[in-house]
Formats: C-alpha cells, structure tokens, sequence
C-alpha cells in the first residue's frame, strides 16, 4: 500500500527588538544618510515544522542548509514542532500570540 506522507511547513519572519538599543529593519537603514544611533537587525525566522524528522530536511547539506543559510544572512532561526504546541490550529494561534507578545 502507499501513501503520501502529508506534512507542512509555516515560515514565519519575525522581528525582535533588543531591550538595550531601538533595533530597526534592516531596509530602513537606506533611507537613513547619516548615523542616527539605531542599530539594525533582519529579524528572526520562526519555523514550524509539522514533525520533528522534518528539521533533517532543512539541515541536509545536499540540497543546502537552509537554517544555516538563513542564519549567513542575518537572522536568528528559530524551530519550533507542531506537537510541541499542543498539534491543534487553536493551540498553533494561542503560540503565535504568546511568540509576537514575548518576542516584539
């Protein structure tokens, strides 16, 4: 018998501030001509995988690290597995809140 495994993969960009100094997008930074004492970040990437064997996936050096090719360019990586949240679609919006609340 065969069967398609079904999984998904939600991709979300997320921009985190640091306590310390105001930290704006980076695409803001061309309009700025002359140092205005901010600091500049990409942000986190937030991923969630639909199960846990999927991470081998984004880290398979053959088809390109996708977390460390994410991470060359500036952001933080995040992942996060759905059954860890609880593996319902009310579960995975109470996360999201929680993450943009702790995290912006």
């Amino acid at each position: 018998m065969y069967y398609k495994k079904q999984f998904f993969l939600i991709v979300m960009t997320c921009f985190v501030s640091i306590p310390s100094a105001e930290v704006l997008p980076m695409i803001d930074r061309f309009f700025h001509v002359e140092d205005m004492g901010y600091e500049y970040g990409r942000g986190t990437f937030l991923i969630i995988l639909a199960d846990e064997s999927l991470e081998t996936i984004l880290r398979e050096e053959s088809t390109g690290d996708f977390i460390q090719f994410k991470q060359t360019q500036g952001y933080d990586v995040e992942l996060v597995v759905f059954s860890e949240i609880g593996g319902t679609m009310d579960a995975l919006h109470a996360y999201f809140r929680y993450y943009s609340t702790n995290n912006f």
